[in-house]
């Protein structure tokens, strides 16, 4: 592993290799490689620094101050606090370590934890639950115990899991039926025709609204920009922007959860079924996480509004429609830069009543791969996009639109959609104005 050199760096070279040898470290090795950590290289990262700090150096605690400056490259200043990347990064790795030892990591005979309040890694034994033992027969002939409160809290609390993940599935499955969305094992010839070009082979970046961030800036009243974004100055925004001290703390704890929405998680699915189907990998990842490189080099696709992801700074100056949202009164618009015959200069979005959503095929940054933005407004904006993009009707309409001739490809361009909002209806949307980017 390559990483930058601490001053706990002093274990000899006979230890070092000891290391390699350990099953503990096989362990980790095989962790890392699991697909959950390939997709986030913080993640895997934070995993095998201190991992093998810990069993290098088990003398010495693992403190925050190292692992910033060691996997991440920021200052080691223990007095700046509203850095939080660590512990964001440390409550990811938990999650994902769970996630492992749960599923492909089931079978393994020991487990990695990190305790909360520590960075320091245990390696358990899995403890193995013992067979349950037939009912006797004095149990069978009375009466049975009765179950804890603990119990029948959890028993409840599953059930209503599983009835509202039972109820969702009905709701997008009618949802499905009513937009007559094609066949997900069979892509239609323009739908095939677009993302092949657009995508080629490549690798895809699907980089998701974070749906935490616009709630937590209604507290600020307060957009945060990309870089203060990509610092995860949460802590520090909040302490400065927010006077009260209870609203202040529950929108740090807030932005110490990562949530996106419906619409992003559908495009998602969208997304991994085209790309599937086209031979092309995915990787899923929350915009918190994601990395300017692939914006640089990659193949993305960026879904959400301004306000939920803040990638989208790299490209609001390439767009024509551009989204400015005003604090007080929360208003927010698309500007229209060039406002052609029968356009409106400004488009309102009209909370609850009517949307927008922005449909745009660009080149990423270095102008080697390409970049898709599905950027609405709102939840129904943001599902408009989504079938818009992936319904062939609709992806014949932009054929249409854009004047592209059966042998011709596809240029880059941007659609604007309106949406009128009907609450638990399908997307019931049409085009307001495109632009062809060459």
């Amino acid at each position: 592993m390559s990483r930058t050199p601490t001053d706990f760096d002093k274990a000899p070279v006979d230890a070092v290799e000891g290391v390699e040898t350990d099953p503990r470290w096989k362990l980790v090795e095989r962790v890392a490689a699991s697909p959950a950590f390939q997709r986030s290289k913080r993640v895997r990262d934070f995993l095998l620094f201190i991992s093998e700090r810990a069993l290098l150096r088990p003398e010495l605690p693992i403190r925050e101050p190292e692992i910033r400056k060691a996997v991440f490259g920021r200052s080691a200043d223990p007095n700046d606090p509203e850095d939080t990347l660590v512990r964001v990064q440390a409550s990811q790795l938990r999650k994902r370590l769970l996630a492992y030892f749960a599923t492909e990591g089931a079978d393994e005979p020991m487990i990695i934890e990190v305790p909360k309040g520590t960075y320091t890694p245990m390696f358990k034994e899995r403890r193995r639950e013992l067979p349950v033992e037939p009912a006797s027969a004095a149990v069978i002939g009375g009466s049975a115990p009765r179950p804890s409160r603990t119990a029948l809290a959890a028993t409840a609390a599953a059930f209503a899991l599983l009835l509202a993940l039972a109820v969702g599935l009905l709701f997008d499955n009618l949802r499905l039926r009513r937009t007559h969305v094609s066949d997900p094992l069979h892509l239609q010839p323009s739908v095939e025709r677009l993302w092949r070009q657009i995508f080629g082979t490549g690798r895809v970046y699907a980089v998701l609204a974070d749906g935490n961030l616009t709630t937590f800036q209604d507290l600020l009243k307060y957009q945060l920009t990309l870089p203060e974004y990509q610092r995860q100055r949460f802590q520090g925004a909040a302490t400065e922007k927010i006077a009260d001290k209870t609203t202040r703390e529950f929108a740090v704890q807030l932005m110490y959860r990562e949530f996106t929405g419906i619409a992003d998680t559908n495009l998602a699915r969208r997304v991994v079924t085209v790309n599937a189907l086209q031979g092309r990998h995915t990787d899923i990842v929350l915009a918190r996480y994601a990395d300017a490189g692939q914006f640089r080099s990659q193949n993305v696709i960026v879904s959400g509004s301004r306000r939920a992801n803040p990638w989208l700074e790299l490209f609001e100056p390439r767009l024509n429609f551009r989204s400015r949202f005003e604090e007080d009164g929360r208003r927010a618009y698309l500007d229209n830069m060039s406002p052609a015959v029968g356009e409106e200069a400004t488009y309102k979005v009209v909370w609850n009543h009517v949307g927008y959503c922005r449909v745009a095929y660009l080149s990423n940054l270095d102008g080697n791969g390409s970049v898709l933005i599905v950027s609405g407004s709102d939840m129904t904006s943001s599902d408009a996009g989504s079938e818009f993009i992936t319904n062939e009707r609709w992806v014949q309409t932009l054929l249409t639109r854009l004047d592209v001739g059966p042998d011709q490809p596809v240029p880059h361009f941007e659609v604007l959609l309106r949406t009128q909002l009907l609450l638990g209806s399908a997307p019931n949307f049409d085009v307001v104005a495109h632009r062809i980017h060459d």
